[in-house]
């Protein structure tokens, strides 16, 4: 009875296609099949793991497994057409046999004295950097703490400053009673005593427009010439006035003087028509 393995679906297991067919026998028969029953084929590889090496020989966990691998081990055949290397001569001319070479297993997982010392290694290094970042930590927060400190001495001094001044403004201001500074006055300029005598209005005031303003030397400077110049305009316009009225008053004395000459001579002629 034979169980056929499918490698590709195309609807039935066998084909008059297929050139290799992989099959298992279940059962055997009376007679055996040449080239496959009657023959002992040995087992080409084995495993490879350490720990299934020590279950396929039952080993325990001091035996050494790499003695075991040895027994499924194979030898490398020069290949058809090469020719078998030709064994060498010594110095002393002796011929040294070629040797022969063998291939087997590499073990995976296998626990070596190498090994443990690296892992030991890998943990030291672990716990080393541990501790350095624990240390690190603990220097930090130790910045911190300190930080914290000057922080809040700093704060509690300024607070002591700050109640200090407000304690001795408050004394003295219970002991004298702040006077008021003068308000800021406008700049202004009189006109000369002569001008106001002969009643002429004045017109040297000057004003600063919008918010006032802290003069200095320049300023003060520029709003002296600007007063100045000011009195010289309102003086000339003065005196043109004057002038003008005195002609004015000139004219009215001569035209009285006129009037008080023709008066006499119409009341004689009145008394002369009487007679």
């Amino acid at each position: 009875m034979v169980r056929g393995k499918k490698k590709s679906v195309r609807g039935c297991i066998v084909g008059p296609d297929l050139a290799v067919i992989h099959l298992v026998i279940l059962k055997k028969g009376d007679s055996e099949l040449p080239g496959l029953t009657d023959i002992v084929i040995p087992r080409r590889l084995g495993p490879k793991r350490a720990s299934k090496i020590r279950k396929l020989f039952r080993l325990s966990k001091e035996d050494d497994v790499r003695k075991y691998v040895m027994t499924y081990r194979r030898e490398i055949v020069p290949k058809e057409g090469k020719e078998p290397k030709e064994p060498k001569k010594d110095k002393k001319g002796k011929l040294i046999p070629v040797r022969k070479r063998y291939k087997t297993t590499k073990i995976q997982r296998l626990v070596t004295p190498v090994r443990l010392q690296r892992k030991r290694r890998i943990i030291n290094l672990k716990k080393q950097r541990i501790q350095k970042s624990k240390a690190e930590a603990a220097a930090y927060a130790r910045l911190l703490a300190q930080r914290r400190q000057e922080k809040a001495e700093l704060l509690s001094g300024k607070s002591r400053r700050t109640s200090q001044r407000l304690s001795s403004k408050t004394d003295q201001s219970s002991e004298k009673v702040p006077e008021k500074a003068p308000p800021k006055k406008l700049i202004k300029k009189a006109a000369p005593k002569e001008v106001a005598k002969q009643g002429v209005p004045k017109t040297t005031k000057t004003t600063t427009k919008g918010p006032e303003k802290t003069i200095g030397k320049k300023g003060a400077k520029t709003a002296a010439k600007s007063t100045k110049t000011s009195v010289k305009t309102s003086e000339r316009k003065s005196g043109q006035k004057t002038s003008e009225r005195k002609s004015a008053k000139s004219e009215k004395t001569s035209e009285k003087a006129t009037k008080a000459s023709d008066k006499p001579k119409t009341s004689s002629k009145k008394s002369s028509a009487k007679k």
